[in-house]
């Protein structure tokens, strides 16, 4: 049992643990302790191994496998929060599980760094995709002297963009509306950066951002034009004026969306970039631009690199670009790169790149196809940190994972926008690449937060039996460890049955825990088909079922209520701390007269009422500290509920020598302030 229980209750334990075991009562008082005393099983610590460590929040070491750190929403103590919070214990339809964000953000950034085999992943919710740009940024530089800045929709120019940035070795920001100035200014001066090259057509910028521009040591340059051909000469005669680029070759691209699964090339080329017209060769601007370039080259070698098909780039564009530099002299290769799959041309390029040195393969960025202003944040990042550029979604997941499997990646830039990565692709390339996440989450003020569950025990217990001091100690999520048996408390359920353990092993841990005449012999099937069929995971249904049940021995779970004979309830589902009798009514209003028909029924329930639901209580830990909606609606009220059912849960894995890194969770972890 954990240390720092709410010592008045303390007292009272034996005579409550008596009386409703007899009852038979689960969710809602002490079924922990009662099913501990009934089925003398005292859970044990598993014993895992993981070689990773990441870095606490306070800054002391932490046993764990990945790290992500979640911006905190509204903390659950607001009048508003605890008004809108939902009833006690009520059925709703079953929800199904969204795979739309793959954090629940429309703009995120989560930086995955691996550290002895395992890594830290540090997530940033982002308002918009200017923010999120800017956190790309601050993530990947120190300083840059440059940044270019671009319309969030402008992907006629992205590509021109890119290949400047590239060239300079700066970032890329993404302009929305004059409500993110300040944020643009504030990573502009984090990064010290001395220039802002304002990317787009004449109209695209307002006056607010460019007189907050005009404060930069050496202002702005406006690399501007009446149409996107203009645009892209004045990017070309910039760089040329500073003479970035590499003279060797350019870039014919079509300006739409398509090509840009091919960004990563161009950024780390540092050629410059041409765009096709709308019909017809090169401009004249164009061609004598690049003409211009030729000149001024030092080789007379040059290739020119169509990005996309025939239908894309034309024949007629090419040859009017090899026409312009033979003006000059050169001796013009051509090529053509083409893929009807940008998340193919994409791994292609990579490694392409890796071939010649470019880039290297420890360290990926990944986005979906799709997300534009993703791509083009995480593109310009990539090149200047020589990491590999992907693009993921469900289709190409698999073949990813797999062609990632001879390589050593150490960290992963996930950028999740408009067009979310999803998490079931997240979660197969983490799977081949050894990944595993442990999510900490700002929830807000802990002794706030205390205060809502004192108030909801108090009224229960009555004040005088209730300690804030013991109760914050039981809260306090940060005094678990990764490896800690109770840790399991922070398991996510809604990922679902993960197949770990099969039927006949949950049947040895029954066998081997539960008395004979438990209703849980053989039931090891049930357990499986509830947890597939009701997306959620099948050694935490039967560890909670074992705790509120004495492992299928109370009065409650052997149909031995009287009046009710013959109907099972194993969770303890309506058996409140006022009328522990009604689970027996509730189990024989939903047909629960076989083991079958008990086990399917309560996954059902607590998969759309808690786990599935829209309450956020995907954890255990979070059933029983509802603290993002104000301390109601929670599954028990004994504040060992959710620690008990984790020791459960590490007992099960242990017997059958599965880790924690391999039980193929996922973890939440609140974090709370003073």
């Amino acid at each position: 049992m954990e240390n720092g229980r709410v010592v008045a209750i303390e007292k009272i334990v034996s005579v409550l643990c008596a009386l409703l075991l007899v009852c038979g009562l689960a969710p809602s008082a002490w079924a922990d302790d009662a099913s501990d005393s009934a089925a003398a099983q005292d859970s044990q610590s598993a014993s895992q191994t993981t070689s990773g460590r990441t870095s606490r929040l306070d800054g002391s070491a932490r046993e764990s496998s990945s790290l992500i750190v979640r911006e905190p929403e509204d903390d659950g103590t607001s009048e508003e929060s605890q008004q809108d919070a939902q009833e006690d214990v009520q059925e709703q339809s079953a929800s199904e599980e969204s795979d739309a964000d793959l954090y629940g953000y429309t703009y995120a950034v989560a930086a995955l760094n691996r550290t002895s085999g395992h890594g830290t992943l540090d997530l940033i919710s982002c308002a918009d995709a200017t923010e999120q740009s800017c956190r790309v940024a601050e993530n990947a530089w120190e300083h840059s002297d440059y940044a270019v800045l671009l319309q969030a929709d402008d992907q006629a120019n992205a590509l021109p963009a890119l290949a400047l940035a590239g060239a300079l070795g700066c970032p890329v920001l993404l302009v929305q509306g004059d409500e993110q100035v300040g944020t643009l200014m504030d990573t502009l001066e984090s990064l010290g950066v001395n220039q802002a090259v304002v990317v787009g057509k004449g109209s695209a910028f307002s006056t607010v951002l460019m007189n907050a521009l005009a404060a930069l040591p050496q202002g702005s340059a406006r690399l501007s034009g009446g149409s996107d051909i203009e645009v892209q000469i004045a990017i070309c005669q910039y760089g040329q004026k500073l003479g970035v680029w590499r003279l060797d070759g350019a870039f014919v691209a079509s300006p739409s969306a398509d090509s840009l699964a091919y960004a990563a090339q161009v950024a780390c080329s540092k050629r410059p970039v041409f765009l096709t017209p709308v019909k017809g060769g090169l401009t004249q601007g164009q061609s004598k631009c690049l003409a211009d370039l030729a000149a001024s080259s030092a080789t007379r070698r040059w290739t020119l690199t169509a990005l996309g098909s025939e239908d894309a780039v034309s024949a007629t564009v090419m040859s009017s670009a090899k026409l312009a530099l033979l003006s000059e002299g050169c001796n013009v290769k051509e090529e053509r790169l083409a893929s009807d799959d940008a998340a193919r041309a994409a791994f292609d390029v990579a490694e392409g790149l890796s071939q010649n040195g470019s880039i290297g393969w420890d360290s990926l960025v990944l986005t979906t196809p799709g997300d534009t202003s993703s791509l083009i944040a995480g593109v310009a990042a990539q090149a200047y940190a020589g990491q590999a550029f992907l693009l993921i979604d469900d289709d190409s997941a698999q073949w990813v994972s797999e062609a990632l499997g001879g390589k050593q990646v150490e960290s992963i830039l996930y950028l999740d926008g408009a067009a979310a990565l999803s998490q079931s692709a997240q979660k197969t390339l983490e799977a081949h690449l050894g990944f595993t996440e442990v999510i900490y989450e700002r929830v807000g003020s802990l002794s706030a937060l205390a205060d809502v569950q004192v108030d909801s025990m108090a009224s229960i217990y009555g004040a005088e039996n209730v300690s804030k001091d013991e109760l914050m100690a039981n809260m306090d999520a940060n005094a678990l460890e990764w490896g800690d048996a109770a840790f399991y408390q922070f398991a996510i359920l809604t990922d679902g049955f993960s197949g770990a353990v099969t039927a006949d092993q949950l049947d040895a841990w029954i066998d081997q825990n539960a008395a004979e005449g438990s209703m849980f012999k053989g039931a090891g099937k049930y357990f499986i088909a509830a947890a597939r069929k009701y997306n959620i995971n099948e050694v935490y249904l039967l560890a909670h079922a074992a705790l509120e049940s004495a492992w299928g021995s109370s009065t409650l779970a052997t149909g031995g209520i009287s009046g009710y004979s013959g109907y099972y309830n194993f969770f303890g589902i309506g058996a409140y701390d006022s009328n522990p009798s009604y689970g027996a009514v509730y189990a024989a209003e939903h047909g629960w007269n076989t083991v079958e028909a008990a086990v399917m029924g309560a996954a059902e329930f607590i998969s759309s009422t808690y786990v599935n639901a829209d309450s956020g209580q995907n954890t255990l830990y979070y059933m029983r500290w509802n603290v993002k909606n104000g301390g109601t609606h929670q599954y028990a009220s004994s504040p060992l509920w959710a620690g008990s059912i984790a020791k459960l849960m590490a007992q099960c894995y242990e017997l059958n020598g599965i880790s924690m890194s391999n039980s193929g969770f996922r973890f939440l972890v609140p974090v709370y302030s003073e």
